[in-house]
Parts: C-alpha cells; sequence; structure tokens
C-alpha cells in the first residue's frame, strides 16, 4: 500500500539549475585535459599511452559522469593495470572548475530559501561537495538551507543517482508519489527518477526555477488529494467487504469526514471524474488499491 504521508520532498541537480547560460561550462574542456593524466596516477607511462591510443573516448570524456564510465571501462580492459577511480574523485573533491556564470540566469535566492524553510530540500549532484558549495556562495544560496547536499560517488555497482535517490525516500519515510526531481539532464537526472517512479522536470534555464517548481508543487498536490481520496475510499469499502471483526464506528465515521473534505478540495480544484478514474485504474496496476473492491 501507498505510504499515507503528507510530506513533499523535493530532489534538484545543482550545476544547469541553479544557473544556466550557453558558456558556463566552456573553461572546464581544456582544465580536466590539462589534468588528465592526474586520474590515472599508477600506471607507467607506456601503459598510459596505450590506453590513448587505443580509447579516444578516454581523451574526449568531460564530465564527471564520463570520465567515471571510462575510468571504469579501462579497469575491466586492463584487469593487470592498477586503475581505480579513487584518484579521480580525489581531485574531484579538491579541485574547483572554473565556470563562466552568466548572472542573468541564476536561481532566485530568496525563492530557494523559502522552498526550503517550507519542504525538505535536498541536492544531489555529480559535482563534488566543495564545487557545490563555493559555486552556491557566489549565488547568495546557503548551503544550510538544504536538509543535505550529496555528490555521486559513482559506485561500480550503479552510478546512476538512483541509489541517492532511494536513499533520500528512505530518510523522510517517504513514497516516490510524495518526490520530484528537477535537473538539467534527461540521462543524468530524470531517468533514475522514471525509473523509481518519482515525478521529474527538466529545467535548461534557472530563470524558470520558481515557474516549474510551483507548477509540479500544484500538479503534486492535486495529484496526491486524488490519491488519498481513493486511498480513503479503498480503506471503508474493505471496512464492509470484509465485515471486518475489529469494525471500530468511530473511525469509520472519521474516514468517511475524510473522505467528504476530500471531495470537496477536489471539486474546488476542478478534478473531473475521468481524471479520477484514470488515476484509480492506475493505483491497482501499481498494486496500490485492493482490486477486488
Amino acid at each position: 500500500m501507498i505510504k499515507s504521508d503528507k510530506k513533499i520532498v523535493l530532489i534538484f541537480d545543482f550545476d544547469g539549475v541553479f544557473y544556466s547560460g550557453e558558456h558556463k561550462f566552456d573553461n572546464v574542456e581544456s582544465h580536466v585535459s590539462k589534468n588528465r593524466r592526474k586520474f590515472l596516477p599508477n600506471i607507467s607511462k607506456i601503459q598510459y599511452n596505450e590506453i590513448c591510443k587505443n580509447h579516444p573516448n578516454w581523451l574526449k570524456a568531460v564530465s564527471g559522469a564520463e570520465i567515471v564510465n571510462c575510468i571504469y571501462e579501462l579497469k575491466n580492459t586492463y584487469p593487470q593495470y592498477n586503475i581505480s577511480v579513487d584518484a579521480f574523485l580525489k581531485w574531484q573533491e579538491e579541485d574547483i572548475y572554473k565556470l563562466v556564470i552568466d548572472y542573468s540566469q541564476v536561481a532566485n535566492a530568496k525563492f530557494i530559501e523559502n522552498l526550503c524553510r517550507k519542504y525538505p530540500v535536498y541536492i544531489v549532484s555529480n559535482s563534488s561537495i566543495n564545487h557545490i558549495i563555493f559555486y552556491m556562495k557566489k549565488l547568495n544560496i546557503n548551503p544550510n538551507w538544504f536538509k543535505r547536499i550529496y555528490s555521486n560517488q559513482f559506485s561500480e555497482t550503479d552510478r546512476t543517482k538512483k541509489i541517492y535517490y532511494s536513499q533520500i525516500l528512505e530518510i523522510e519515510n517517504c513514497s516516490n508519489l510524495r518526490a520530484i526531481v528537477f535537473g538539467d539532464s534527461i540521462n543524468t537526472d530524470l531517468k533514475p527518477a522514471q525509473i523509481l517512479g518519482i515525478d521529474n522536470y527538466l529545467i535548461n534555464n534557472a530563470n524558470d526555477i520558481e515557474k516549474i517548481v510551483l507548477k509540479a508543487l500544484g500538479e503534486k498536490m492535486k495529484n496526491n488529494i486524488i490519491k488519498e481520496y481513493l486511498l480513503t475510499n479503498d480503506i471503508m469499502v474493505g471496512y464492509f467487504s470484509m465485515q471486518n471483526p475489529n469494525f471500530d464506528k468511530k473511525e469509520f465515521l472519521r474516514l468517511q469526514k475524510e473522505l467528504e473534505s476530500l471531495k470537496k478540495q477536489l471539486i474546488k480544484m476542478g478534478v473531473d471524474k475521468e481524471k479520477i478514474l484514470e488515476e484509480k485504474l492506475k493505483m491497482q496496476k501499481n498494486g496500490d488499491l485492493f482490486e477486488k473492491f
């Protein structure tokens, strides 16, 4: 059954979401290229040259995810070499990429602060914690506003953000239906959320954060009321259908009152019967309702 918690948990990527702009990563490629050799410090010059010759993707990898994927691929290809992601992750934590911040495309710090006061808000990024905190301060965003900031450590068994999304749901004792993910990458940010059944929204311009987040919250609240209505109705039907020997009339009347309240909210929001039926079928398919009722 769906957890009936009321909270909504918000999860954001950082780079490309809290700031954007066409030239934001212009300096990154050259900086990575200058330091690339440091990512594989435990192999010889001859071994490194062999890798560069036979694996051109290694020299093209720029983002953290690309670099880590290449390192794991090289580790599997050359098990006899001393290859690991440790040196790169250490370098990434200690080194701050020099970004080109277009201050006409940055998140509204006041909106982010208010959001963090009202909801549990998390950051899950492929960048290092030091990088995130450094650039948050440049954007007048206080890292302490957030419930927690995660830096992807690219586990060999699961290099995606899915493990962090799952962990957040556990920490908040929150179902996937109560969470929303926002990111600028379909593959990196949104697909792991889709696998877990978490609502997700693409943000390509930091100026759109407020509009997209408020729209997402409105939709989430509407859908949550529909789900609460269906779940409450499901429980009440269960009382009758199972001829529950522990039937509690007081509890039943409370549920009945709650059901009427939810129904009024749905009418006020203009939710029609077709929308409710659509959600009911979806929940039955997922096993969140007792189909036999």
